[in-house]
């Protein structure tokens, strides 16, 4: 349930801790989405919960409660792995009545301890998300070495802006079914390939992209 995932995502971020030499002693873990439910607001992972994977089981499907609902997933930890999760839409008489605006968004959280955790290093990975965007980068250049990778983004209402917004360094979006749209506007030395409905790229000198189409 929402509230199962939510209390999940804080016995992982309470255990989080650095040893003397300011190395983390105890991090991360697994959570398994292990069936179907509604999630009715944006869902955090805070800086404390960085190597944490979030997994979905086959068959199980997150659905929104509200049209233009915003963001899912707030990604604020370091080299936290979102993968096989299915995020559908809400329906009423068989028509889209809800949908996510954006399946994942990093940002920048509080400090750590006196630590500024950032979140880099992160990887979405065979994720199907029913939502107008599927990765925006709004972390002021501090999520560099992210992986976005054989992904599907659905458009829910036709009306977004990139569907993949990279604007850190050395990231990877490769082998993504897009809803059109993927924007490079980046500190540069990033990889787009291979990904399916791109629209405009607009990149950075130092990038490299191929075969998108």
């Amino acid at each position: 349930s929402e509230d199962k995932l939510r209390a999940a995502i804080g016995e992982v971020a309470a255990r989080f801790r650095f040893d003397a030499a300011g190395i983390p002693s105890a991090a991360g873990g697994a959570i398994v989405i292990a069936g179907s439910f509604t999630v009715g607001a944006t869902v955090v992972i805070p800086p404390r919960c960085s190597l944490l994977t979030i997994r979905s089981l086959p068959g199980c499907t997150l659905y929104p409660d509200a049209a233009d609902q915003g963001v899912l997933f707030t990604l604020q930890a370091s080299r936290v792995t979102i993968r096989d999760l299915f995020v559908f839409y809400k329906t009423t008489a068989g028509a889209p009545s809800g949908w996510f605006n954006t399946f994942v968004q990093a940002e920048n959280g509080d400090p750590v301890d006196g630590v500024q955790i950032d979140p880099n290093a992160c990887r979405i990975l065979g994720n199907v998300a029913f939502a107008d965007r599927l990765y925006v980068d709004a972390s002021a250049d501090q999520a560099d070495g992210t992986l976005i990778a054989d992904n599907e983004c659905i458009e829910a209402n036709g009306t977004h802006a990139a569907s993949a917004y990279l604007d850190s360094a050395r990231m990877i979006c490769r082998g993504n079914k897009l809803p059109d749209g993927t924007s490079s506007a980046s500190l540069g030395s990033n990889v787009i390939a291979e990904n399916v409905r791109t629209g405009t790229l607009a990149l950075h000198a130092t990038d490299s992209a191929g075969l998108n189409t």
